[in-house]
């Protein structure tokens, strides 16, 4: 006789967005597996969803986050949204969609004994460090909002999940490329990141700024750049990984380990397309880092993950998803 394998209602949020599209269609090639999404559409948009059950709310909506939860057996948990726009300067929009949102989902894990949170942090909260690479135990000094707001949710997950739920924090940092095969990519007008912003400039013949005054070899900043199919990669093994264990609460910085300064990708794009990228140069906001630099051997060694995209792969499909897009 067969063994019935019960269906896992796995819930996205934001999964409408860059990341949780392509991780929504990442995760739906797997058996007995549903996705749900909930999205505002504030930044995510809804020709990207691939799900079986989508609902249009900001998490923020008590009645609605609680009803959602009442009528979904949901199994696991990848919190994906939240706030990013690094030139809002109002602080009530990052504390409000990235902690008070967060407060909120976890209080219906609880509530809901679901049992399994995985929490998309970024690596702005460890501010402008004096030493790379950085490791989980680095110094957390978060200088922008977005990572106050950031950290501040981390660590009310932390407080909250003993003996409620297991959860994994990844502390993303530069998620990059797209998922040609999903066609799905970043698409944000106007482009928050650095190689979007290039690569839109590009395509439509516009000078764009690149910061400068860095205390760096070319005077970039340096960041590092990681696929965002490696980041699906590393959310889906965490899904197993905490199936094995008891009671856990883990954090885990997902970068290539390998830095680029903000001119070396112009160059980059310069010899992958053989034509001049025209820039001015444009002194740095206060506060930016010289250089954020991932150790990722943690999740390494505990998730038996590694990154398998290079910066040329990253590149590549930017820019092919950058022509489809335009």
């Amino acid at each position: 006789m067969k063994r019935l394998i019960s269906s896992k209602n796995i819930l996205i949020t934001g999964g409408a967005g860059y990341i949780g599209s392509i991780l929504s269609s990442t995760l739906k090639k797997r058996k007995n597996v549903k996705i749900l999404v909930i999205d505002d559409l504030s930044s995510g948009k809804k020709k990207y969803l691939n799900c079986d059950v989508f609902e249009k709310f900001n998490l923020c909506n008590k009645e609605k986050l609680f009803n959602f939860f009442k009528k979904h057996k949901i199994s696991e948990v990848i919190h994906l949204a939240g706030y990013t726009n690094l030139r809002d300067k109002n602080y009530k929009k990052f504390d409000k969609n990235n902690f008070t949102a967060t407060k909120f989902l976890v209080e219906n894990i609880i509530t809901f004994k679901v049992k399994k949170l995985i929490f998309a942090s970024t690596a702005s909260v460890y501010g402008n460090p004096r030493k790379v690479p950085l490791n989980e135990n680095s110094l957390l000094k978060p200088i922008s909002f977005y990572g106050k707001s950031k950290l501040k949710a981390e660590n009310y997950i932390i407080r909250r999940s003993k003996n409620k739920f297991k959860s994994i924090i990844f502390r993303f940092f530069n998620a990059s490329g797209a998922d040609l095969n999903f066609k799905s990519g970043e698409d944000k007008m106007p482009p928050e990141h650095l190689i979007p912003i290039i690569l839109k400039s590009y395509f439509s013949k516009k000078l764009f700024s690149l910061h400068n005054k860095f205390n760096t070899p070319d005077g970039t900043g340096i960041r590092d750049y990681i696929h965002v199919s490696d980041i699906c990669d590393a959310i889906e093994k965490s899904l197993k990984y905490l199936n094995n264990k008891k009671e856990i609460s883990e954090i885990f910085n997902l970068g290539s380990e390998m830095g680029q300064s903000s001119l070396s990708i112009v160059r980059l794009i310069e010899k992958i397309n053989g034509k001049k990228i025209n820039f001015k140069f444009k002194n740095k906001n206060f506060g930016e880092p010289n250089i954020l630099l991932a150790s990722s051997k943690k999740a390494q060694k505990k998730l038996k993950w590694k990154t398998k995209r290079n910066i040329n792969k990253i590149l590549r499909d930017s820019i092919a998803w950058e022509k489809n897009i335009f």
